[in-house]
């Protein structure tokens, strides 16, 4: 870990621990070390699982189950000319599967996507106790076609709402972003309980 200073480590649960790093500490000259981006055991240097589990991370079938559910996701893209654009987005996941997205080719969004092949969705609850999803991966772009648009509103917004959404928005030209899992982070903080 190299010449890191650490303020504090705190008990989060039996066999869980987060330490923290003092504000500004900086590495020791000959610390070639990168900062660590995420404290909790069982996490890479770069914040993602590496397979083992932590007191707060869920399982593989709580972490599907829980992105199947209905939650609004904000999908991350790299831009090769500043920060990563970040916008809220609806999509759709079942279990084992891909998480699908609709978007239009007029965007910022569509056009990162395609330029990046990558990107990142996280999916949260807001309310106590938190919880989340993160995953990352390839990104293809797809044809969409209106039935696929309607469920996807459907999921959301009650059916008058959806049918109308898709008309009004019927000129557009709309593409389905298939994002691959490849990494998962998840925190529960309801395993805390």
């Amino acid at each position: 870990m190299g010449a890191w200073r650490y303020l504090s480590v705190t008990r989060l649960a039996p066999g869980a621990t987060a330490v923290r790093r003092r504000r500004g500490a900086v590495p020791a000259a000959d610390d070639d070390d990168p900062a660590p981006q995420n404290h909790r055991l069982g996490e890479t240097a770069d914040g993602w699982h590496d397979g083992r589990m932590t007191a707060l991370t869920m399982s593989q079938t709580e972490r599907e189950e829980f992105l199947a559910k209905v939650h609004v996701g904000v999908l991350a893209v790299e831009s090769a000319n500043g920060p990563p654009v970040v916008t809220p987005v609806w999509y759709l996941y079942e279990g084992g599967g891909d998480v699908l997205i609709s978007t239009d080719t007029s965007t910022k969004k569509f056009t990162l996507l395609r330029a990046a092949g990558r990107a990142t969705l996280c999916a949260q609850r807001e309310e106590l106790p938190y919880a989340y999803v993160t995953v990352d991966g390839p990104v293809s772009i797809e044809p969409s076609t209106e039935e696929f648009r309607l469920e996807m509103a459907l999921r959301y917004v009650d059916e008058g709402f959806a049918k109308g959404y898709v008309e009004s928005t019927a000129g557009e030209d709309h593409v389905m972003i298939r994002l691959a899992p490849r990494r998962w982070h998840t925190t529960d903080y309801g395993k805390l309980e």
